[in-house]
């Protein structure tokens, strides 16, 4: 019997450049428009009203409050100038009470108050759109949630983007008010001057009043905008329970949300997504992971402004689960004092990520692998291997699990069954080594602009070396990327979308809509990808970060970042090649743990300059390549030359808040160290 096909074919290839367009098999007739048995569900309302009914009770949202910030002073030895210096460093270090819930009872009353209070305050009901501009929280999605019940469309932007960022948002969308954090009245004060679209602003007041320059922040533009009305969250919610307003209940074809991406390659652009386009996303989900229930409790540490993040919550949303925040710092026990960390205080059973996340875990349980004796390491690695070939079997592992890798599943809370992984591409010795150890891996592949469907695997159909199988809401096909030599012949090309969950285009943006959509509603998503035997999508790269090199063969950036990313000695990395060189370099942010342990090896001090050691520099580089042929990488795509950086953030601006590299600004800071490194390869 032959494997079975997870798509079919739902036509004919328009021409030889083109593949012929497959569906998922369950929507082999036409694509999904809503979750299985509920064709009432067209709007994110609808989806609101149809959990509080069936989960009312039940706890919804989950929140920890900041106790108090500990402060702690450390020497660090850093060499100045050639000279051995000591500098005082802090580090900061976090103190959070147990979760307090919600209902969704509760959560239905508040989004009520919310969006009574926005309507009192004379925002107008299906003409007007309001700026989410916050870090993850509850209060973001209830609010969203609230925008939904009055038809006032989200615009969504991270609460990193910036003040050039920020202020095109506002501009493009005249937004009339905007729902921030605390803590950015010092970007609103610089922002709001010049953007008299604003007429309110909400700030969240959940972690205490405002104070010290916050204060003097919004005095100033309270000063600057008389004509603005500044308001707390609580104030807010209060206004609206005093003046409740009917529901003004949106269309399937009304907008829902304008979510602005994070600007990695050039402006952020505005995502115009419908209700019917997000209720769509939400069903390709449920259609390809239906094990999710009510009895599960979701880990978010994502950005809400991230499509992945928000779609996973929703899904959360639909299937009655309980929704746990936590953030990057606090989600492990490192960052804590006096308490645990998000993951084992929540104790999860889902939880979705981006790859710089789950190569983290990955590092953090091979760190404390490293610290056992030589004996115990080899008994861990031989019960890795053996659990690998169990599972290839379809074989349980009890007794592996209870004695060898128990400290593993409690340092994720102990009861995770099943994690997403999403937003770019995961090695594929990551995705094993998460997959065997920490949990079943459910990889998905979409874009802003499709909802975040695209594919996404089924747990019962794993299949690591994929993209997961299309979901029910989409139809796709692969076209000829002649240039890249990827011919649909070939069953090889950029991927072409279409279907219920795909955005209509861009917010104000003709010349942009018109570049990335077909007259016949076509997404062209720019990705690179092929067919496998069993009709999945294997993604190859991003069309852009296809680089011709020196020989004329082409380096695939993304793809070769996620493997050298599994590297031990490596945080984070960012490939750059051209057509001048026949082989790639990288900038490397070093992994302070194991380049500590190297340094011990080589009789070294360690230092944050130690880096630049000719020694280790050449381990690091050594390592590199071994990690590439270990990944059955071409001699082309091997690293032939590095240079080092500091820590890459959202903050500093070098990363995304989705954790995507900024290539453009890695590259400017870095001209003096890749023009060394290209110089050496």
């Amino acid at each position: 019997m032959g494997k079975p096909n997870y798509s079919v074919e739902v036509g004919s290839p328009a021409n030889a450049n083109e593949t012929a367009p497959r569906r998922n098999y369950k929507a082999a007739k036409a694509p999904w428009t809503h979750p299985p048995g509920k064709p009432h569900i067209k709007t994110i309302y609808d989806f609101f009203e149809d959990a509080v009914k069936e989960f009312g009770p039940r706890r919804y949202m989950g929140t920890r409050k900041l106790l108090k910030t500990h402060n702690e002073e450390k020497e660090v030895k850093k060499v100045v100038n050639g000279e051995e210096t000591t500098v005082t460093k802090t580090w900061q270090y976090f103190e959070m009470g147990p979760y307090e819930w919600n209902t969704y009872e509760q959560a239905f009353e508040t989004a009520s108050h919310i969006s009574s209070g926005l309507v009192k305050l004379g925002v107008k009901p299906g003409r007007e759109r309001f700026h989410l501009y916050l870090a993850s929280c509850a209060d973001w999605l209830l609010t969203f949630l609230a925008l939904s019940r009055q038809n006032i469309t989200a615009v969504t932007a991270y609460d990193t983007l910036g003040n050039a960022g920020l202020h095109s948002s506002i501009e493009e969308t005249s937004t009339v008010g905007i729902l921030a954090d605390r803590g950015h009245f010092c970007t609103l004060l610089k922002v709001l001057p010049s953007t008299p679209s604003i007429r309110i602003v909400v700030w969240r007041d959940t972690e205490g009043p405002l104070v010290g320059k916050d204060l003097e922040d919004c005095k100033k533009l309270e000063e600057i905008r008389q004509d603005i009305k500044v308001l707390s969250l609580s104030e807010l919610i209060k206004l609206g329970k005093a003046n409740p307003a009917e529901p003004t209940r949106p269309k399937d074809h009304d907008k829902c949300c304008i979510m602005y991406t994070s600007g990695s390659v050039g402006k952020p652009k505005g995502v115009i997504l419908l209700h019917s386009t997000v209720v769509a996303g939400v069903s390709g989900a449920v259609g390809n992971v239906s094990a999710i229930t009510s009895s599960d409790t979701f880990l978010n540490i994502l950005p809400l402004a991230h499509i992945f993040e928000l779609t996973a919550e929703l899904i959360s949303l639909y299937n009655g689960c309980s929704l746990g925040y936590g953030t990057p710092k606090t989600v492990s026990d490192a960052n804590m004092r006096n308490c645990k960390g998000d993951i084992r205080e929540l104790r999860p059973t889902l939880m979705a990520a981006v790859p710089a996340v789950f190569e983290a875990i990955k590092k953090g349980i091979l760190a404390n692998v490293r610290k056992l004796s030589p004996t115990m390491q080899g008994v861990f690695w031989r019960s890795y291997r053996l659990k690998v070939k169990m599972d290839s079997w379809g074989l349980p592992t009890p007794i592996l699990n209870a004695v060898v890798f128990r400290k593993i599943k409690e340092a994720t809370g102990g009861r995770l069954r099943f994690i997403m992984a999403g937003g770019a591409a995961l090695s594929a010795d990551t995705r094993l080594f998460l997959n065997t150890l920490v949990a079943p891996l459910a990889i998905g592949y979409g874009l802003t602009e499709t909802n975040a469907m695209a594919c996404l695997m089924d747990l019962n159909h794993i299949d690591l070396d994929t993209s997961g199988e299309l979901t029910p809401v989409v139809t796709a096909k692969l076209v000829t990327v002649e240039d890249a030599g990827y011919y649909a012949k070939n069953l090889q090309g950029e991927v072409y979308l279409r279907g219920p969950c795909i955005s209509p285009g861009y917010y104000n943006n003709e010349e942009e809509t018109k570049e990335a959509f077909t007259s016949d509603g076509w997404f062209k998503t720019g990705d690179i990808a092929e067919w496998t035997d069993r009709g999945c999508l294997r993604l190859v790269d991003r069309r852009k970060n296809l680089v011709k090199t020196a020989n004329g063969e082409y380096l695939a950036l993304e793809r070769l970042e996620s493997l050298y990313r599994s590297d031990e000695y490596v945080l984070n990395l960012c490939l750059f090649a051209d057509d001048q060189h026949v082989h790639p370099v990288a900038v490397v942010v070093p992994n302070p743990v194991t380049i500590k342990e190297l340094c011990e090896k080589k009789k070294l001090k360690y230092d944050e300059d130690v880096v630049n050691n000719p020694k280790i520099y050449k381990e690091v580089l050594k390592s590199l390549q071994q990690t590439g042929r270990a990944n059955d990488l071409k001699g082309f795509e091997l690293i032939a030359g590095i240079t080092f950086d500091e820590e890459w953030t959202p903050q500093n601006g070098f990363v995304s808040s989705a954790q995507k590299v900024q290539r453009r600004k890695i590259k400017e800071h870095n001209q003096e160290g890749l023009a060394k490194a290209f110089e050496d390869a």
